[in-house]
């Protein structure tokens, strides 16, 4: 590869059954740090409720439509490559397996076998171990149709947001959380901790654990030793004094199996001669000398180079830096220090999202700043950490490539912006649950999250679906806005890079997660802006004069599809084709081709829907700050009023099925007129959308 992939993770493992033998699907990182992660939890042998009406049903679907899978043409229809799945049962078995059942009595929960984890040895009865319970919500009906009025242009209630209180209320169950509490502190559980009405923490020894949910736990440890030993159960069965107050509970069953991207046996050593972990984005050129010309007016005598000059000389002029976005995009200049403009724009909050060992560096922040003339801004970190660190990131550039694209290019796009970053530490017992749990503790709200992480749409258990819809419609309704990277690796996720095609033939294409949840804006990618041609889809395979006029090919290709479990939402009602099962992936897109970032001191370019969505949430960031000097509410849950919206460039051309350089075809979508599950709704003309939504 000659491109770095940076972009969603992955976490969670998937057994396939065919016949008697069952095989493993490994969790692959693909977009930034694929969080890639399959199924971890489901119901032995309880009877499946109806899901929540938000959610598909099996019923809906047909049983006898069938379609024959050609990883090179993918003729099927729309629908059919995602009917497909459930048409062999297997699906269907999963969803089934994966539903928390609502009956009158509590069924017992089992975990599915990880991947990446060994099961050592039964851990300690005196070892404490931190559980989060979800605690039943009432009202969760109202609480996302309160949030689809309150986002819908023409609602006479649009954007009238909530305070804090008000929307954590909606959902509060008082008697419940009491009742949890009592439990818990009966058994001698301590550090009792309420998070937004929603989430109870509670530590206790495993022998406690052990004895209130009938569960066995192990001590685990990750096969790449990437990450330290946690300790998790098989299976758990809710106590009577528990059931009918809990809907799940989180750090008992799930095992994260976020992962780095798979290296081929080609890839080189990383930038500096570390061991590596991640392929910087231009492996082909590593260390590969600079033509004479480069050498002569620049300086730099080979890839990568000591300064962006040198760097954009290399790959003559092919980059995308902030001013090309700009361009592209109808955006404003860059406001001069002082003005009423950068001070409106300094009273806004975005906020990146960093796990999987990314850290970010100072240094390099200031150079880019520097280098393309933004004013400079520190990096607040929320989670009461510190992980910025320049020298990190020169002793493997590997470590910090992810964060230092977020944070490189939220700043970039909305540059007086306050700048703040949550990082996740996955080395210890902490997970994106963790992560999710604390957005409902931060007071302040930031006002826009960038997420660029994910997983194939199948790993996501139902606990945590249901935690997150219920955190990310809280948070839009205080009028926040959630952004996440829709994958790099097409329509048929990162499994394929594992099981190529047999993965899509046994269970379909499936979408990222998060960016698949209806209360979230996902954000492919296109290539284009690098060499001022037309935007088409970006992928690993393409024809045209896009095409032609890239000299370094796409390491990625943007993911998109439908979801299996989420419902067609309202807002995509007569925009997405008339025969999708499920809601759309992207909502729109943005470059996400040949990034310039300084990583280490070393200019390169990276590719992915990772740098994409911190860069669009950059530009909500800048509507925000007009709206908010304005005396009006902020933007919020973007969804429906982007489905509204004519500001938008229409990208009909490429298509999503491949996957990541290396990995197999196997299927997937077309760019087409409007709406596709290629592209979305296309990139956004900035000064339209702002005019629009101001």
């Amino acid at each position: 590869p000659s491109r770095l992939i940076v972009g969603q993770r992955s976490t969670g493992p998937l057994w396939l059954s065919q016949g008697k033998a069952l095989l493993p699907l490994p969790g692959v990182m693909t977009l930034r740090l694929l969080l890639l992660a399959l199924p971890s939890a489901c119901l032995a042998t309880a009877p499946v409720p109806s899901l929540p009406r938000r959610h598909l049903s099996m019923e809906s679907l047909a049983e006898d439509d069938a379609c024959s899978i050609d990883a090179g043409s993918a003729q099927c229809s729309l629908s059919a490559l995602q009917r497909h799945g459930y048409s062999t049962g297997k699906n269907k078995a999963l969803r089934e397996e994966a539903t928390i059942a609502g009956e009158a009595k509590a069924s017992r929960v089992h975990a599915r076998r990880p991947l990446l984890w060994e099961r050592l040895h039964p851990a300690a009865d005196d070892v404490r171990h931190e559980l989060i319970f979800t605690i039943k919500q009432l009202n969760n009906s109202k609480l996302f149709e309160m949030l689809l009025d309150r986002s819908t242009p023409g609602s006479p209630r649009f954007r009238k947001w909530l305070s804090r209180e008000e929307a954590l209320g909606i959902t509060h169950n008082g008697p419940g959380m009491a009742a949890v509490r009592q439990v818990l502190e009966g058994i001698g559980a301590t550090s009792l901790r309420e998070i937004g009405k929603t989430f109870l923490r509670a530590s206790a020894p495993i022998g406690v654990w052990r004895k209130l949910l009938d569960a066995q736990f192990f001590v685990f440890r990750r096969t790449d030793y990437v990450r330290g030993e946690v300790v998790r159960a098989d299976s758990y069965l809710l106590p009577n004094s528990l059931f009918g107050h809990v809907d799940g509970i989180l750090k008992l069953l799930q095992l994260d199996e976020s992962s780095l991207p798979l290296q081929t046996s080609s890839s080189p050593a990383n930038l500096t001669g570390m061991p590596q972990r991640m392929p910087p984005h231009h492996n082909a050129y590593a260390g590969q000398p600079a033509s004479a010309e480069v050498q002569a007016t620049t300086g730099c005598t080979a890839w990568p180079c000591d300064d962006f000059a040198g760097m954009n000389a290399f790959l003559g002029g092919a980059v995308v830096t902030p001013d090309k976005l700009r361009a592209a995009y109808n955006m404003p200049p860059v406001a001069l220090e002082g003005s009423q403009e950068a001070q409106n724009r300094a009273d806004v909050a975005q906020l990146v999202f960093s796990s999987l060992g990314q850290v970010w560096s100072p240094d390099d922040r200031l150079e880019f700043q520097q280098t393309f003339n933004l004013p400079v801004q520190n990096v607040t970190e929320t989670d009461s950490g510190d992980h910025g660190s320049s020298k990190a990131c020169r002793q493997d550039a590997n470590s910090c490539a992810e964060a230092n694209l977020d944070v490189q290019y939220m700043n970039a796009m909305s540059p007086w912006s306050k700048l703040e970053l949550y990082y996740m530490d996955l080395t210890g017992d902490k997970e994106f649950d963790d992560f999710v749990v604390d957005l409902l503790d931060l007071d302040p709200m930031p006002h826009v999250v960038s997420i660029s992480y994910g997983m194939p749409e199948a790993g996501a258990t139902p606990d945590s679906v249901e935690a997150f819809d219920s955190t990310m419609a809280k948070l839009g309704l205080q009028g926040g806005t959630i952004v996440v990277s829709s994958g790099d690796d097409g329509a048929a996720s990162s499994a394929v890079r594992s099981y190529g095609c047999f993965i899509t033939d046994m269970y379909g294409l499936l979408p990222s997660w998060p960016a698949s949840s209806a209360y979230v804006t996902g954000v492919g990618a296109t290539m284009g802006v690098d060499t001022g041609s037309p935007e088409v889809v970006c992928s690993t395979r393409g024809k045209g004069e896009t095409w032609d006029a890239t000299p370094d090919k796409p390491l990625i290709t943007s993911g998109g599809g439908y979801s299996l479990i989420e419902k067609v939402p309202q807002y995509q009602i007569g925009k997405i084709p008339e025969d999708a099962l499920g809601r759309g992936v992207p909502d729109i897109s943005l470059a996400g081709h040949a990034y310039s970032v300084v990583i280490g001191g070393k200019w390169l370019t990276v590719d992915g829907t990772s740098a994409s969505s911190p860069a669009f949430a950059g530009m909500v960031s800048m509507i925000n700050a007009q709206l908010k000097a304005s005396g009006q509410p902020l933007v919020g849950f973007l969804n429906p009023a982007l489905y509204a919206s004519s500001a938008f460039n229409d990208i009909t051309i490429g298509d999503n099925k491949c996957a990541a350089q290396g990995a197999m075809c196997c299927g997937g979508y077309d760019a087409a007129p409007g709406w596709d599950a290629a592209s979305g709704l296309g990139t956004p003309d900035f000064k339209l959308l702002f005019a629009e939504l101001t």
